[in-house]
């Protein structure tokens, strides 16, 4: 806010000029995805239809664009994520996954850096670099080359989140995002998936060098050697509370691993091109 009666406040021309804090359009879409959820369990059936009022402040009556069956650019989400997220620099996001305290959405780069999304605002909190993701001239202090971060997976129960790069190496960090330990040459190609045992005492890994690893966080070697893909790893998924690892691969099948045996207990070929992405459903 800004004083009238406050002449030090008012430009040389005299006329006044406000905050720039004052006009900020901060709000917040949580609010609209509860009403849209509070209708669809007192309502009977999916027919209502709402109408979008013109003004920002109303927003928080907005349902999500899934609300809107008929129009759904008139949801909240269409018309505001796209701008907030390439602020403040247009980089590529190649991985992402939510904090351990739900506060932060941590999106993976491709310099090698982690950017926290803050989902109120609508824009990134903070960069933050990743030494670990960074080739350094022989002066160890000039950064040679931004290696992209290409997968990302934080412990079920534990501070503690590991992210890959295209280079084959993994990182862990604590919930402060600084290095804890990194395993160099963990693959030979791009690792492209991330996943946590039930119980986050192992860690399953995936390659574009067609092999899966299991390992034990803090060491340098795998505990395990998943092969039988054909082509490059694209995905997997530990199962919610079993030994039983799911991976997508480029050469179109879903293989299923029993890690502490290292072999392959079925085989889906229902995809006819590469399979990009798998998770198990939560129940298990």
């Amino acid at each position: 806010m800004f004083n009238l009666n406050d002449d030090e406040d008012r430009p040389a021309g005299g006329a006044q000029q406000a905050d720039r804090d004052f006009y900020r359009k901060n709000f917040t879409h949580f609010n609209s995805v509860t009403n849209y959820l509070d209708h669809r369990l007192d309502s009977a059936g999916d027919d209502f239809t709402q109408i979008p009022q013109p003004h920002y402040s109303s927003l928080v009556d907005q349902l999500p664009m899934y609300g809107y069956r008929n129009n759904p650019a008139d949801g909240v989400c269409m018309k505001f994520l796209k701008r907030g997220f390439t602020k403040p620099h247009r980089v590529i996001f190649n991985a992402a996954v939510w904090s351990a305290d739900t506060r932060w959405l941590v999106l993976g780069t491709s310099l090698g850096d982690l950017a926290l999304w803050e989902g109120e605002a609508l824009k990134v909190h903070k960069i933050i670099s990743v030494p670990a993701h960074k080739e350094l001239h022989s002066d160890g202090e000039r950064i040679k080359e931004h290696i992209p971060i290409t997968s990302m997976a934080w412990k079920r129960y534990g501070n503690l989140m590991a992210t890959g790069d295209s280079r084959g190496l993994i990182q862990y960090c604590d919930e402060t995002y600084r290095n804890v330990f990194v395993t160099k040459n963990a693959h030979t190609a791009a690792v492209r998936g991330l996943s946590f045992s039930p119980l986050d005492t192992k860690l399953a890994s995936c390659s574009d060098d067609s092999k899966v690893h299991i390992w034990t966080p803090g060491f340098d070697r795998p505990d395990h050697v998943l092969q039988g893909h054909l082509n490059d790893v694209k995905c997997l998924d530990w199962h919610p509370y079993r030994s039983l690892i799911a991976s997508g691969s480029r050469d179109a099948s879903i293989r299923l691993w029993d890690p502490r045996q290292s072999q392959c207990l079925s085989t889906i070929t229902a995809h006819k091109r590469q399979v990009n992405c798998c998770q198990w459903n939560q129940n298990g």
